[in-house]
């Protein structure tokens, strides 16, 4: 994250979530239900209804393979996914998954956008593009951790043998010597 002098935020990031559904299911195989899904969805995400209605509806793309991926809705907030998932699970509608993710939020908007810079989203990771976000990505990003362990030809790990374990990192916050409300 990052803080002016003060500590107040002007970059962080927002825990959301994708919404996902696998138009396979046999939940999707009537037009009328896809329709029941759509109207749902457009009314709690905003989504277009005509557009989710041909995702779901559609079954296998231009080359004949099965459609397994449809995306329903991008970065919706946290607690609109708990209310959804806790009413899908009501309904029993399966084959509707969530991807969890983070979102870069600028709670200021444009304020200092040419120092603060901007990160974009690349194969669901944020790349950092420029300004402070760019020149301080090793410190602000956090590291995932990991294990490499010697196993046998069943899988099961040596008592003996190299052991490296990595651990996971928090990204470290940022404070400028900035004061926002002179900035504004």
């Amino acid at each position: 994250q990052i803080f002016d002098f003060d500590g107040n935020l002007l970059a962080g990031n927002k825990p959301c979530a994708d919404i996902i559904a696998d138009p396979q299911y046999k939940l999707f195989s009537s037009n009328e239900k896809c329709g029941e899904i759509s109207n749902y969805f457009t009314q709690k995400t905003g989504s277009d209804y005509d557009t989710l209605l041909r995702r779901l509806t559609k079954k296998k793309s231009d080359s004949g393979k099965d459609i397994r991926y449809a995306m329903l809705a991008k970065d919706v907030p946290i607690e609109t996914i708990e209310e959804i998932r806790e009413e899908i699970r009501n309904k029993k509608w399966r084959g509707i998954s969530f991807e969890y993710k983070t979102k870069r939020y600028y709670p200021k908007d444009e304020l200092l956008s040419h120092i603060i810079g901007f990160v974009n989203v690349e194969f669901g990771k944020n790349v950092a593009q420029g300004g402070i976000e760019k020149t301080r990505d090793k410190n602000i990003k956090s590291t995932d951790g990991s294990a490499q362990v010697e196993r046998d030809r069943k899988g099961v790990p040596f008592g003996f043998g190299e052991h490296v374990i990595n651990t996971t990192r928090d990204g470290n916050d940022v404070y400028l010597t900035i004061i926002e409300p002179i900035q504004m």
